[in-house]
């Protein structure tokens, strides 16, 4: 049998660059060259080189535009050489490859991992609305699109044709199995931010305001639980500190842990996950973090939006989205109801593990990526 070779573009490799998106190349690039594809990554090279001879990484300036021009002529250049059966696009340069490489016969896949409706104002700048022209542009000229939620799909219809939405499909991404957690590593986690006797409301992920961070705090403040529960905001900065340094002077009560080698001793500690994005704010198609609350078996308020209803399929407690004494209600509620939320849990625990598994997430790629040169040989 010919091996089939995929190249995936797209913005950052694990350790050199580390978030959601580059958790899903890594995977497909390491599964992949296990079975009868063959699979190389292009990509950007952040700040530490990766010794790998399937992954490229690709040198380019500082300056944001002319780094997205110098990474599209070189990436170009490298995917014509190697002439792959499937390019596999992730991100905006992803997306920039996607239209770039349409007069060529390579089979062309755009992975959407940002909506193309953002909060509000986002689209100003010049530069914000020629990125979202960029992603419309190449959902419309790939042989095909894959969302990770229907809702997330239902968002593309305002902004491209019936045509092209005839070949989006939705496979849903998957979170990781948790990871082994011994009670003296909990019990550290414990001692080291004083959660002793002390319910915990976890959010983890990046510290950004889109994801409703600061009326977590702002809801947290007036919980009429507060004395008996600590919030702990886990995880790193986008590009500044800026927003992070914000919450840090106007919360002192709220604890901030930078980054986290092993995320699941704080899943294991939480009693309760909370994520308040609104709507598709920042981007949002999945989060991921709602995914892996739900496979570590921890109960969910969030906020009342239609990709974290599909996410969690309707197993949390949703509150109005920019409402804090909404949300603070819905926290206390679940903090006083600990056998409802347990039930809701073990319940959104089993559909997650059998929904957002790595195995299924890989099957289904690989599917599409046999459907997509069965429909090119027609």
């Amino acid at each position: 049998m010919k091996e089939i070779l995929v190249v995936q573009a797209c913005t950052g490799y694990p350790p050199d660059r580390i978030g959601g998106v580059e958790n899903i190349v890594k995977t497909l690039n390491e599964s992949m060259n296990q079975c009868e594809f063959k699979c190389i990554t292009i990509t950007r090279f952040w700040k530490r080189q990766i010794d790998n001879s399937k992954i490229i990484q690709v040198k380019t300036p500082s300056h944001e535009a002319f780094g997205y021009v110098v990474w599209a002529i070189k990436a170009f250049t490298l995917i014509r050489k190697l002439n792959p059966d499937i390019v596999h696009c992730h991100g905006l340069e992803g997306a920039i490859l996607c239209i770039l490489l349409y007069p060529t016969k390579m089979k062309r896949i755009m992975h959407i991992h940002n909506s193309i409706t953002r909060e509000p104002g986002y689209d100003k700048t010049l530069s914000h609305k020629l990125g979202l022209y960029i992603l419309r542009t190449a959902v419309t000229l790939a042989n095909l699109s894959i969302c990770p939620t229907h809702a997330s799909k239902n968002d593309l219809t305002k902004y491209v044709s019936k045509k092209a939405m005839n070949r989006v499909i939705v496979i849903p991404n998957f979170a990781q199995e948790p990871l082994p957690v011994s009670e003296a590593e909990i019990q550290e986690i414990r001692n080291k931010y004083a959660l002793s006797n002390k319910k915990v409301i976890l959010y983890f992920g990046k510290i950004k305001s889109t994801k409703g961070i600061e009326n977590i705090c702002r809801a947290y403040r007036i919980m009429s639980l507060r004395e008996n529960s600590r919030l702990v905001l886990a995880g790193m900065p986008t590009a500044t500190d800026r927003f992070l340094r914000k919450l840090k002077d106007n919360y002192p009560e709220v604890i901030f842990t930078g980054y986290v080698d092993n995320p699941s001793v704080f899943y294991r500690i939480a009693d309760v996950f909370c994520i308040y994005t609104t709507s598709f704010g920042g981007g949002e198609t999945f989060a991921l973090t709602l995914a892996d609350a739900m496979r570590h078996g921890v109960s969910i308020v969030t906020s009342d939006n239609p990709i974290y209803r599909e996410v969690t399929n309707n197993l949390a407690i949703y509150a109005k989205p920019d409402d804090p004494e909404n949300l603070a209600h819905a926290l206390d509620f679940a903090l006083q109801n600990r056998d409802i939320m347990y039930k809701n849990a073990i319940v959104a625990k089993k559909y997650a593990d059998n929904v957002y598994n790595e195995k299924l997430f890989v099957r289904s790629i690989l599917i599409t990526y046999k459907s997509v040169l069965r429909l090119s040989k027609r």
